[in-house]
Protein backbone atom coordinates (compact mmCIF):
# COMPACT_ATOMS: atom_id res chain seq x y z
CA UNK A 1 0.00 0.00 0.00
CA UNK A 2 1.08 3.25 -0.91
CA UNK A 3 1.83 6.45 1.57
CA UNK A 4 -1.25 8.02 0.37
CA UNK A 5 -3.59 4.69 0.11
CA UNK A 6 -2.03 4.29 4.20
CA UNK A 7 -3.44 7.86 4.54
CA UNK A 8 -6.44 7.83 2.75
CA UNK A 9 -7.98 4.46 4.09
CA UNK A 10 -7.01 6.23 7.88
CA UNK A 11 -8.79 9.11 7.20
CA UNK A 12 -11.91 7.10 6.43
CA UNK A 13 -11.94 4.57 9.12
CA UNK A 14 -11.07 8.17 11.39
CA UNK A 15 -14.65 10.05 9.69
CA UNK A 16 -16.57 6.48 10.28
CA UNK A 17 -15.48 7.14 13.93
CA UNK A 18 -17.09 10.23 14.39
CA UNK A 19 -19.93 9.30 13.02
CA UNK A 20 -20.47 7.26 15.86
CA UNK A 21 -18.94 8.48 18.53
CA UNK A 22 -21.45 8.34 21.78
CA UNK A 23 -23.47 11.56 22.88
CA UNK A 24 -21.56 13.01 24.98
CA UNK A 25 -18.22 12.03 24.64
CA UNK A 26 -16.59 14.71 24.33
CA UNK A 27 -17.85 16.22 27.71
CA UNK A 28 -15.17 17.01 30.05
CA UNK A 29 -15.11 18.98 33.47
CA UNK A 30 -11.88 19.06 33.28
CA UNK A 31 -11.63 20.46 29.67
CA UNK A 32 -14.64 22.62 30.36
CA UNK A 33 -12.42 24.44 33.00
CA UNK A 34 -9.58 24.12 31.37
CA UNK A 35 -7.52 22.50 33.43
CA UNK A 36 -6.23 19.16 31.58
CA UNK A 37 -2.42 19.93 31.27
CA UNK A 38 -2.33 22.31 34.55
CA UNK A 39 0.37 19.69 36.13
CA UNK A 40 -0.75 21.09 39.91
CA UNK A 41 -4.06 20.03 39.19
CA UNK A 42 -3.15 16.63 38.16
CA UNK A 43 -0.75 16.43 41.36
CA UNK A 44 -3.93 17.52 43.44
CA UNK A 45 -6.41 14.93 41.93
CA UNK A 46 -3.89 12.46 42.58
CA UNK A 47 -2.42 13.05 46.14
CA UNK A 48 -6.46 13.61 47.27
CA UNK A 49 -6.97 10.00 46.15
CA UNK A 50 -4.11 8.61 47.57
CA UNK A 51 -4.27 10.47 51.35
CA UNK A 52 -5.77 8.41 53.45
CA UNK A 53 -7.29 11.42 55.87
CA UNK A 54 -8.42 12.74 52.41
CA UNK A 55 -12.26 14.30 51.54
CA UNK A 56 -13.09 10.89 49.05
CA UNK A 57 -13.70 9.30 52.82
CA UNK A 58 -12.32 5.85 51.93
CA UNK A 59 -9.08 5.62 54.32
CA UNK A 60 -6.04 4.05 52.79
CA UNK A 61 -7.83 1.67 50.34
CA UNK A 62 -6.36 3.86 47.43
CA UNK A 63 -3.29 4.25 48.62
CA UNK A 64 -2.88 0.53 48.95
CA UNK A 65 -4.24 0.31 45.55
CA UNK A 66 -1.45 2.36 44.37
CA UNK A 67 1.11 0.62 46.09
CA UNK A 68 0.06 -2.49 44.82
CA UNK A 69 -0.40 -1.48 40.71
CA UNK A 70 2.87 0.69 41.19
CA UNK A 71 4.91 -2.39 42.50
CA UNK A 72 3.84 -4.06 39.48
CA UNK A 73 5.92 -1.70 37.36
CA UNK A 74 8.93 -1.25 39.99
CA UNK A 75 8.97 -4.08 41.85
CA UNK A 76 7.56 -4.92 45.16
CA UNK A 77 10.52 -4.70 47.37
CA UNK A 78 10.77 -1.41 47.36
CA UNK A 79 6.77 -0.47 48.21
CA UNK A 80 5.92 -3.34 50.20
CA UNK A 81 8.23 -2.49 53.12
CA UNK A 82 6.76 0.75 53.48
CA UNK A 83 4.84 0.80 57.19
CA UNK A 84 1.62 3.50 55.43
CA UNK A 85 -0.20 2.80 58.81
CA UNK A 86 -0.06 6.63 59.46
CA UNK A 87 0.85 8.86 56.47
CA UNK A 88 0.37 12.16 55.07
CA UNK A 89 0.23 13.24 51.57
CA UNK A 90 1.29 16.52 50.60
CA UNK A 91 1.66 18.34 47.32
CA UNK A 92 4.36 21.82 45.95
CA UNK A 93 5.66 20.57 49.16
CA UNK A 94 8.58 23.23 49.26
CA UNK A 95 11.99 22.11 50.84
CA UNK A 96 15.58 22.94 50.55
CA UNK A 97 15.33 20.82 47.21
CA UNK A 98 13.17 22.35 45.69
CA UNK A 99 9.20 21.95 45.03
CA UNK A 100 8.16 18.70 45.35
CA UNK A 101 5.00 17.71 43.37
CA UNK A 102 3.66 15.30 45.45
CA UNK A 103 5.08 13.76 48.76
CA UNK A 104 3.60 11.03 50.58
CA UNK A 105 5.89 10.40 53.96
CA UNK A 106 4.79 6.97 55.37
CA UNK A 107 6.40 5.98 59.45
CA UNK A 108 9.73 4.74 57.72
CA UNK A 109 9.94 6.09 54.43
CA UNK A 110 9.02 8.97 52.03
CA UNK A 111 7.89 8.58 48.63
CA UNK A 112 8.75 11.59 46.21
CA UNK A 113 6.43 11.44 42.72
CA UNK A 114 7.85 14.17 40.19
CA UNK A 115 4.84 14.90 37.97
CA UNK A 116 5.60 15.91 34.44
CA UNK A 117 2.64 16.55 31.89
CA UNK A 118 4.47 19.04 29.40
CA UNK A 119 6.81 20.83 31.70
CA UNK A 120 10.74 20.21 30.62
CA UNK A 121 12.88 19.16 33.87
CA UNK A 122 14.44 21.18 35.87
CA UNK A 123 18.30 21.61 36.40
CA UNK A 124 19.43 18.78 38.87
CA UNK A 125 16.05 18.26 39.87
CA UNK A 126 16.10 14.63 40.57
CA UNK A 127 19.60 14.44 41.46
CA UNK A 128 18.83 16.94 44.53
CA UNK A 129 15.63 14.99 45.62
CA UNK A 130 18.18 11.97 45.97
CA UNK A 131 20.94 13.34 47.35
CA UNK A 132 18.61 15.20 49.94
CA UNK A 133 16.55 12.39 50.76
CA UNK A 134 18.29 8.98 51.01
CA UNK A 135 16.23 6.28 51.30
CA UNK A 136 13.23 7.92 49.67
CA UNK A 137 11.43 6.09 46.95
CA UNK A 138 11.38 8.24 43.95
CA UNK A 139 8.76 8.48 41.64
CA UNK A 140 9.14 10.08 37.79
CA UNK A 141 5.88 10.35 36.80
CA UNK A 142 5.17 11.46 33.02
CA UNK A 143 2.40 10.54 30.57
CA UNK A 144 3.82 7.64 28.61
CA UNK A 145 6.56 6.63 31.03
CA UNK A 146 9.70 8.54 29.33
CA UNK A 147 13.04 8.80 31.19
CA UNK A 148 13.87 12.30 32.38
CA UNK A 149 16.29 14.13 30.66
CA UNK A 150 20.46 14.15 31.72
CA UNK A 151 19.93 17.91 32.91
CA UNK A 152 17.60 16.83 35.78
CA UNK A 153 19.63 13.43 36.70
CA UNK A 154 23.44 14.38 36.05
CA UNK A 155 25.99 17.16 37.91
CA UNK A 156 28.47 19.23 35.67
CA UNK A 157 27.85 16.46 33.15
CA UNK A 158 28.88 13.59 35.17
CA UNK A 159 26.66 10.98 36.59
CA UNK A 160 26.62 9.51 39.90
CA UNK A 161 28.77 6.42 40.12
CA UNK A 162 25.85 4.00 41.30
CA UNK A 163 23.44 5.92 39.02
CA UNK A 164 20.32 7.84 40.21
CA UNK A 165 17.86 5.54 41.57
CA UNK A 166 14.75 6.24 40.27
CA UNK A 167 11.54 4.87 38.77
CA UNK A 168 9.89 6.12 35.70
CA UNK A 169 5.86 5.34 36.23
CA UNK A 170 3.36 6.67 33.51
CA UNK A 171 -0.15 7.67 33.19
CA UNK A 172 -1.10 5.76 30.23
CA UNK A 173 -0.70 2.84 32.01
CA UNK A 174 0.28 2.84 35.85
CA UNK A 175 -2.34 5.87 36.64
CA UNK A 176 -4.97 4.83 34.29
CA UNK A 177 -4.87 0.63 35.80
CA UNK A 178 -5.01 2.69 39.44
CA UNK A 179 -7.69 4.42 38.59
CA UNK A 180 -10.07 2.18 37.47
CA UNK A 181 -9.47 -0.31 40.60
CA UNK A 182 -9.97 3.06 42.61
CA UNK A 183 -13.10 3.36 40.51
CA UNK A 184 -14.79 -0.26 41.34
CA UNK A 185 -13.88 0.50 45.20
CA UNK A 186 -16.09 3.73 44.73
CA UNK A 187 -18.69 2.14 43.46
CA UNK A 188 -21.52 3.15 46.22
CA UNK A 189 -20.27 6.78 46.22
CA UNK A 190 -21.48 7.89 42.80
CA UNK A 191 -20.09 11.64 43.27
CA UNK A 192 -16.68 10.03 43.93
CA UNK A 193 -17.37 7.43 41.33
CA UNK A 194 -18.29 9.63 38.84
CA UNK A 195 -15.16 12.41 39.35
CA UNK A 196 -13.13 9.60 38.65
CA UNK A 197 -14.49 8.17 35.90
CA UNK A 198 -14.03 12.00 34.09
CA UNK A 199 -10.16 12.24 35.34
CA UNK A 200 -10.11 8.73 33.78
CA UNK A 201 -10.91 9.70 30.27
CA UNK A 202 -9.03 12.80 30.60
CA UNK A 203 -5.76 10.70 31.11
CA UNK A 204 -7.11 8.63 28.07
CA UNK A 205 -7.54 11.48 25.64
CA UNK A 206 -3.94 13.34 27.48
CA UNK A 207 -2.18 9.95 26.05
CA UNK A 208 -4.14 8.67 22.98
CA UNK A 209 -5.99 6.57 24.13
CA UNK A 210 -9.71 8.43 24.22
CA UNK A 211 -10.53 6.26 21.04
CA UNK A 212 -12.28 2.76 21.33
CA UNK A 213 -10.12 -0.22 21.51
CA UNK A 214 -11.83 -1.46 18.95
CA UNK A 215 -11.01 1.38 16.37
CA UNK A 216 -7.09 1.16 17.80
CA UNK A 217 -7.09 -2.04 16.84
CA UNK A 218 -8.27 -1.51 13.01
CA UNK A 219 -5.58 0.93 13.07
CA UNK A 220 -2.88 -1.12 14.42
CA UNK A 221 -3.70 -4.37 12.29
CA UNK A 222 -3.54 -2.11 8.62
CA UNK A 223 -0.25 -0.61 9.73
CA UNK A 224 1.13 -4.09 11.11
CA UNK A 225 -0.81 -5.46 8.47
CA UNK A 226 2.58 -6.02 5.90
CA UNK A 227 6.01 -4.47 5.57
CA UNK A 228 5.25 -1.16 3.07
CA UNK A 229 2.17 -0.71 4.94
CA UNK A 230 4.51 -0.97 8.28
CA UNK A 231 7.18 1.27 5.90
CA UNK A 232 4.69 4.01 4.87
CA UNK A 233 3.77 4.33 8.63
CA UNK A 234 6.89 4.71 9.74
CA UNK A 235 7.63 7.27 6.83
CA UNK A 236 4.80 9.31 7.82
CA UNK A 237 5.46 9.77 11.53
CA UNK A 238 9.40 10.28 10.66
CA UNK A 239 8.27 13.51 8.45
CA UNK A 240 5.17 15.02 10.98
CA UNK A 241 7.00 17.64 12.27
CA UNK A 242 8.23 18.90 8.86
CA UNK A 243 4.79 18.48 7.99
CA UNK A 244 3.39 20.57 10.70
CA UNK A 245 5.30 23.25 9.66
CA UNK A 246 3.87 22.84 6.17
CA UNK A 247 0.79 23.55 7.71
CA UNK A 248 1.93 26.48 9.63
CA UNK A 249 3.57 28.23 6.62
CA UNK A 250 0.34 27.73 4.39
CA UNK A 251 -2.66 28.63 6.61
CA UNK A 252 -1.04 30.39 9.92
CA UNK A 253 2.24 32.31 8.56
CA UNK A 254 -0.75 34.18 5.85
CA UNK A 255 -2.71 34.98 9.11
CA UNK A 256 -0.67 36.86 10.97
CA UNK A 257 0.93 38.65 8.23
CA UNK A 258 -2.88 39.83 7.32
CA UNK A 259 -2.97 40.85 11.19
CA UNK A 260 0.14 42.90 11.20
CA UNK A 261 -0.88 44.81 8.23
CA UNK A 262 -4.14 45.21 9.44
CA UNK A 263 -2.50 46.76 12.46
CA UNK A 264 0.38 48.30 11.01
CA UNK A 265 2.83 46.34 12.37
CA UNK A 266 5.79 44.90 11.08
CA UNK A 267 6.30 40.98 11.67
CA UNK A 268 8.99 38.78 12.74
CA UNK A 269 8.75 35.26 12.37
CA UNK A 270 10.79 31.99 11.05
CA UNK A 271 9.00 29.17 11.05
CA UNK A 272 11.63 26.44 10.79
CA UNK A 273 12.76 27.61 13.88
CA UNK A 274 9.57 26.16 15.67
CA UNK A 275 10.87 22.31 16.69
CA UNK A 276 14.42 23.46 16.62
CA UNK A 277 14.36 25.93 19.23
CA UNK A 278 13.30 25.52 23.02
CA UNK A 279 12.41 29.13 23.07
CA UNK A 280 10.33 30.27 19.50
CA UNK A 281 8.17 32.57 18.48
CA UNK A 282 7.29 35.72 16.72
CA UNK A 283 6.81 39.36 17.26
CA UNK A 284 5.20 42.10 15.98
CA UNK A 285 6.79 45.33 16.19
CA UNK A 286 5.43 49.29 15.85
CA UNK A 287 7.11 52.58 17.64
CA UNK A 288 9.68 50.62 19.11
CA UNK A 289 7.19 48.22 21.05
CA UNK A 290 7.32 44.81 20.54
CA UNK A 291 4.15 42.24 20.99
CA UNK A 292 5.86 38.70 21.58
CA UNK A 293 4.32 35.40 21.18
CA UNK A 294 6.93 32.63 22.13
CA UNK A 295 7.35 28.97 23.11
CA UNK A 296 8.41 29.21 26.76
CA UNK A 297 10.13 25.28 26.82
CA UNK A 298 7.94 22.82 27.80
CA UNK A 299 5.66 25.01 29.31
CA UNK A 300 3.90 26.12 26.01
CA UNK A 301 2.96 30.04 24.20
CA UNK A 302 2.98 33.08 25.82
CA UNK A 303 2.27 36.49 24.75
CA UNK A 304 3.30 39.67 25.95
CA UNK A 305 5.14 43.05 25.87
CA UNK A 306 9.11 43.23 25.72
CA UNK A 307 11.04 45.14 28.02
CA UNK A 308 14.06 46.18 25.92
CA UNK A 309 14.18 49.31 23.77
CA UNK A 310 10.53 49.73 25.63
CA UNK A 311 10.87 53.59 26.80
CA UNK A 312 11.61 53.02 30.74
CA UNK A 313 8.50 55.02 31.86
CA UNK A 314 6.34 53.06 29.82
CA UNK A 315 8.17 49.56 31.56
CA UNK A 316 7.22 51.24 34.67
CA UNK A 317 3.81 51.19 33.91
CA UNK A 318 3.36 48.37 32.84
CA UNK A 319 5.32 46.40 35.54
CA UNK A 320 2.59 48.78 38.13
CA UNK A 321 -0.22 47.09 36.15
CA UNK A 322 1.00 43.77 36.25
CA UNK A 323 1.37 43.99 40.53
CA UNK A 324 -2.28 45.41 40.36
CA UNK A 325 -3.77 42.17 38.19
CA UNK A 326 -3.83 40.21 40.92
CA UNK A 327 -1.60 37.33 39.49
CA UNK A 328 -2.91 37.48 35.72
CA UNK A 329 0.21 38.65 34.32
CA UNK A 330 3.47 38.00 35.05
CA UNK A 331 6.95 39.87 34.09
CA UNK A 332 10.71 39.02 33.94
CA UNK A 333 14.25 40.61 32.91
CA UNK A 334 12.88 40.39 28.81
CA UNK A 335 9.45 41.19 29.70
CA UNK A 336 7.65 43.82 30.83
CA UNK A 337 4.11 41.94 31.43
CA UNK A 338 3.24 38.43 30.28
CA UNK A 339 0.33 35.29 30.07
CA UNK A 340 0.21 32.09 29.06
CA UNK A 341 -2.43 31.02 26.50
CA UNK A 342 -5.69 29.82 28.01
CA UNK A 343 -6.78 26.18 26.91
CA UNK A 344 -4.26 23.35 25.64
CA UNK A 345 -5.06 23.88 21.84
CA UNK A 346 -3.64 27.05 21.61
CA UNK A 347 -1.37 27.02 24.50
CA UNK A 348 0.84 23.73 23.44
CA UNK A 349 -0.56 23.87 19.40
CA UNK A 350 -2.14 20.51 19.92
CA UNK A 351 -3.10 18.34 16.94
CA UNK A 352 -6.40 20.06 17.17
CA UNK A 353 -4.58 23.41 16.40
CA UNK A 354 -3.02 22.19 12.91
CA UNK A 355 -6.62 20.69 12.13
CA UNK A 356 -8.15 24.07 12.72
CA UNK A 357 -6.09 25.78 10.02
CA UNK A 358 -7.96 23.71 7.44
CA UNK A 359 -11.46 24.36 8.27
CA UNK A 360 -11.75 27.02 11.11
CA UNK A 361 -8.78 29.88 10.47
CA UNK A 362 -11.11 32.60 11.22
CA UNK A 363 -12.04 31.29 14.59
CA UNK A 364 -7.93 31.02 15.15
CA UNK A 365 -7.29 33.99 13.82
CA UNK A 366 -9.83 35.66 16.31
CA UNK A 367 -7.88 34.39 19.04
CA UNK A 368 -4.49 36.14 18.07
CA UNK A 369 -7.07 39.31 17.07
CA UNK A 370 -7.93 39.00 20.54
CA UNK A 371 -4.51 38.44 22.28
CA UNK A 372 -2.91 41.75 19.87
CA UNK A 373 -5.94 44.10 21.36
CA UNK A 374 -5.50 42.61 24.73
CA UNK A 375 -2.11 44.09 24.51
CA UNK A 376 -2.73 47.38 23.01
CA UNK A 377 -5.33 48.33 25.66
CA UNK A 378 -2.54 47.51 28.06
CA UNK A 379 0.08 49.83 26.34
CA UNK A 380 -2.63 52.24 26.58
CA UNK A 381 -3.58 52.16 29.81
CA UNK A 382 -0.05 52.48 30.50
CA UNK A 383 -0.84 56.16 28.52
CA UNK A 384 0.74 55.19 25.25
CA UNK A 385 -1.10 55.09 21.89
CA UNK A 386 0.41 53.13 19.41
Amino acid sequence: MSIEQLLNQVSSINRLYEKIKLPGENFNIFNILDLSSKELVHSKIVAMLLDPKGEHGMGDKFLQLFRDTISKTIGTEKLDAIDFSDTTVKTEKYSDSGRIDILITAKNKKVIIENKIYADDSLRQLLRYYNDFPGAVLLYLTLNGKRPNDVSTKDKEKELEEGIHYDCISYSRDILEWLKKCKKEAVNNPCLRETISQYIFLLKQLTGQARSNEMAEVYTNIIAGNKDNAEAAFIIFQYIDDSKIQILKKYFKPLIEELAKNYDFELEMNLDRRFKDKYWGFKLIKNRIKFSFWFEGGQGLCYGINSKDVPEELNKHLRDIRSDSLGNYLGSDSFSIYRYFEGDKYRYWTDNFYLDLFSTTDDVKEVFENKIEELKALVKKAGYEL
